[in-house]
């Protein structure tokens, strides 16, 4: 028995919500322990009363290869339960095309959905329409846009997974000291050993009996990334969560139109 095209859709989209589930808790587990520890390194500046402190990366694990597994099955059931979507509809009103000439569109330009008007009706061509990267103030960031561009991606080559850095200092107030330059940060460098993760400067307005390192507190969290098609690495869970919000809203929206 044939399953209907939206109720297909709904399964893929059930299925990538598990992945998403799965891969959240598999970073929430790698990262408890502590996988990476940082080496605070201090050089103080006596003519100009500076403390300076750089933050190192003292140890470090590689990644599980399950985390770019993952999200590859997750982009896939995502991506096809858009196509499963209108699949019947395209079907039924253009009889001749292929199976493989069926798929749910996302363009970067109007131009390009010039063609569409004869698979889709008015109504779903609108949903089509409105939920296009185009419409975004820059497409590189529309969720549907990264989605259709990481799933192209992992057809051909491996899903890079990457460990990053996020500080969170909390420097406690002392009148012997002030912060002159705080959380410059190294971006685009791979948390391995001897990596440079941040800088800090500190001047004593009065001759300190207390080193910086004795009241500055720093607590380091470790998201995981991935990187994009522009290059760009951000967390892998806050990146993908909204492309399955969008794919849910669409499927949504194309049942509202009758699909």
């Amino acid at each position: 028995m044939m399953v209907p095209a939206m109720e297909s859709a709904r399964l893929k989209l059930g299925r990538a919500a598990h992945h998403l589930d799965t891969l959240q808790s598999a970073l929430s587990d790698f990262v408890q322990p502590g996988p990476y520890t940082l080496r605070p390194d201090w050089d103080y500046t006596p003519g100009e009363q500076v403390f300076t402190c750089t933050l190192v990366v003292d140890s470090a694990v590689e990644l599980p290869e399950e985390f770019s597994l993952i999200t590859g099955d997750y982009l896939t059931n995502l991506r096809a339960a858009l196509d499963h979507s209108i699949f019947d509809h395209v079907r039924a009103r253009c009889p001749n095309l292929s199976e493989t000439q069926i798929s749910f569109p996302i363009v970067t330009s109007p131009a390009r959905l010039n063609n569409a008007g004869a698979q889709f009706d008015t109504a779903v061509l609108a949903v089509i329409t409105a939920n296009q990267p185009y419409q975004a103030s820059s497409y590189q960031e529309d969720p549907l846009w990264r989605l259709n561009a990481l799933v192209n991606r992992d057809k051909h080559r491996y899903l890079l997974a990457t460990n990053s850095v996020r500080l969170m200092i909390d420097i406690q107030p002392d009148p012997r000291y002030e912060l002159i330059k705080g959380g410059e940060s190294y971006n685009g460098s791979e948390l391995t050993v001897g990596t440079r993760v941040c800088m800090l400067r500190f001047r004593h307005k009065a001759d300190p009996s207390l080193h910086p390192a004795d009241f500055v507190a720093m607590a380091v969290g470790f998201p995981i990334s991935i990187d994009l098609p522009d290059g760009i690495p951000e967390p892998i869970i806050e990146t993908l969560r909204p492309m399955q919000e969008r794919v849910t809203d669409i499927l949504d929206q194309l049942e509202q139109a009758g699909i």
